[in-house]
């Protein structure tokens, strides 16, 4: 019973990994410096703020809250029993697996005739988006390899032609990755539970939400068991409050997309070329 609730694999964590607290404090400063910047860039350019109209939002929340748990269901079975059989190795099969996740969403969406607007896709700071996602990017990139104690002129010298290909190949997959996520969980859910709840409670919720999505995904893919994928869902807190927050500030979703897409293809290179 222990193996299964995966006792064991946090006794191993703890005797591999001693770090681990000083680890998470050093990533939740490495946030909280990009916080810091997000709040100056925002005082700097004043970024246009507007209230975003959503109509029916009673109906709206609930669609997005089960949203957001038919993607985790089918996600999970999806790595679970047909990974195998149609795997992500390819462009089109990535965006034909996220699209096949998400119908639910855009049938809720269809349904309620939700306007693209009241997702974070549009004009309104567009260009200002753009500026604070690669900014943000840029720090979380220079930062996340002391945190992580990588050899950066270790990892430069393994980089060959071939690894340079693989990894184009996978900043787009991460593009379609973090489009799908921040759509789900910025644009949807955080939007309305903003707007039922305010903007600290909206971000907090969907912060909680976005890292307790992982449980079910790590637990397949990485085959643990349920409390070791509690205990990493909470890695995933400090950067789901960044991605939050940078949406709040901008109310487009351009941003967060950058910097998820920066984000996940950091960690998919450096373990590519660590293998």
């Amino acid at each position: 019973m222990e193996d299964m609730l995966g006792w064991r694999y946090i006794l191993n964590v703890r005797r591999k990994n001693s770090y681990f607290f000083y680890w998470y404090i050093k990533v939740i400063f490495q946030c909280t410096f990009i916080v810091i910047i997000i709040e100056v860039f925002d005082k700097i350019v004043t970024l246009e703020k507007k209230n975003i109209e959503i109509d029916r939002l009673g109906s709206s929340k609930v669609y997005s809250l089960c949203s957001v748990f038919l993607y985790v269901m089918l996600s999970y079975v999806y790595l679970k029993y047909f990974q195998e059989i149609f795997p992500q190795n390819g462009i089109m099969r990535s965006l034909i697996v996220r699209c096949g996740i998400m119908i639910p969403s855009f049938i809720f969406i269809i349904l309620n005739n939700e306007k693209m607007s009241s997702f974070g896709i549009m004009k309104r700071n567009i260009l200002h988006s753009i500026i604070i996602g690669v900014v943000c990017s840029a720090v979380y990139i220079v930062t996340y390899i002391p945190i992580n104690n990588i050899n950066y002129s270790l990892l430069i010298t393994k980089i060959d032609l071939k690894i340079f290909i693989s990894f184009l190949y996978l900043f787009i997959y991460c593009i379609v990755i973090a489009f799908s996520e921040e759509f789900l969980f910025r644009g949807y859910l955080q939007t309305r539970l903003t707007a039922c709840y305010g903007k600290k409670l909206g971000l907090l919720y969907a912060t909680i939400i976005f890292a307790l999505m992982h449980i079910p995904q790590l637990m397949v893919s990485s085959n643990y068991g349920i409390v070791y994928a509690l205990v990493q869902s909470i890695t995933y807190l400090p950067l789901g409050f960044v991605l939050g927050y940078l949406y709040m500030k901008t109310e487009n979703l351009t941003s967060c997309v950058i910097l998820h897409t920066f984000a996940n293809w950091l960690v998919f290179a450096i373990s590519q070329i660590v293998i």
